[in-house]
């Protein structure tokens, strides 16, 4: 008897398995999809995410990659990343990336920046239409903005921060099917964010550094072409220099020609000045002393002076002459 009863029973749980069997094969999903536990999905994607912001340099690759994962991952149609940049003092939108957020293009150029002042004057984590219909009572500011994201489709907005200052947005539209976003899909979005702002972060810097470094290399550049400019300049100045000292030596040289020359003519003048000047006076004094001249000792004497008094007459014009060549008259 109890054979028998044991044997009913491994033939009744024989059947069981067997049915299980048939009807796990003909299940729509693969048996491993449909047991999985929820958490360890939603972990192993955080792994798989934290792979490609550690792997991926580019940030706008970067955030193309993780718009197209986590839109799967959360189910998704609406999924964007608005990354804020800031040059002196005007904000400017770096990179748009994101799905679903083509046909409401202008309206967010429009709006997106009230977004990024509410967060700078608020300090809640992230903005959802559900918690702002929760609330009794919403001020102006959260009006509008309720408004505002309910235009672009816009389920919920998390807020990118380095050190106090906003630095972009995660924005998630609704969810497929009107299902709620569950606890552990806001911890994967949380943990990605903080790895994603690094990554901006990191980014910001090394493009910094880039731009850092290729001014430097500019710099460098046009100090060396300065440098060999100056070089240049430094040379022709060397050649000008050299040019000029020759021309005042050869202008010292015709000074000191000059001069010589001067002194020369003066001495031949003053001597060639005594000689009529000395013969004038001997003849006067001999007129004076032969006071019963004849007329044709007398006529001699006056024709010696007045050829005397010629020759004297003509080197006082030759110095008049070499007076105004000196001054440039001539």
């Amino acid at each position: 008897m109890f054979i028998k009863i044991t044997l009913l029973i491994l033939i009744f749980i024989f059947f069981s398995l067997l049915s299980f069997f048939i009807v796990l094969r003909k299940s729509r999903r693969k048996p491993f999809q449909k047991y999985i536990p929820k958490k360890f999905f939603y972990q192993k994607s955080i792994v798989e995410l934290t792979k490609i912001i550690t792997n991926t340099e580019d940030i706008h690759d970067l955030l193309c990659l993780l718009v197209d994962n986590l839109s799967k991952i959360l189910k998704v149609n609406t999924i964007s990343f608005f990354i804020l940049s800031k040059e002196n003092t005007r904000h400017f939108i770096s990179e748009a990336i994101g799905i679903g957020i083509e046909k409401h293009k202008d309206y967010i150029d429009n709006h997106i920046f009230y977004i990024f002042k509410y967060f700078e004057n608020h300090s809640e984590e992230e903005i959802s239409i559900e918690n702002l219909k929760r609330k009794r009572k919403l001020n102006a500011d959260e009006n509008a903005l309720k408004e505002l994201l309910e235009n672009i489709e816009f389920n919920s907005v998390f807020p990118l921060f380095h050190k106090g200052e906003i630095i972009g947005t995660f924005n998630i539209g609704p969810k497929e099917g009107s299902h709620q976003f569950n606890i552990d899909e806001f911890d994967l979005i949380k943990i990605i964010l903080n790895y994603t702002q690094v990554a901006i972060i990191n980014s910001k810097l090394y493009n910094h550094f880039e731009n850092t470094t290729r001014n430097l290399e500019l710099s460098k550049i046009a100090l060396l072409e300065l440098s060999n400019n100056l070089t240049v300049e430094r040379n022709l100045l060397s050649q000008r220099i050299k040019e000029k000292n020759k021309k005042i030596d050869n202008l010292r040289y015709s000074l000191n020609l000059r001069e010589s020359l001067l002194k020369e003519i003066l001495s031949v003048v003053s001597h060639e000045l005594k000689s009529p000047l000395a013969s004038i006076k001997t003849y006067t004094e001999l007129m004076k002393i032969k006071k019963r001249l004849g007329l044709k000792q007398k006529n001699k004497y006056l024709d010696i002076m007045n050829e005397e008094i010629d020759r004297l007459t003509r080197l006082i014009n030759n110095l008049l002459d070499i007076t105004r060549l000196e001054s440039g008259k001539i």
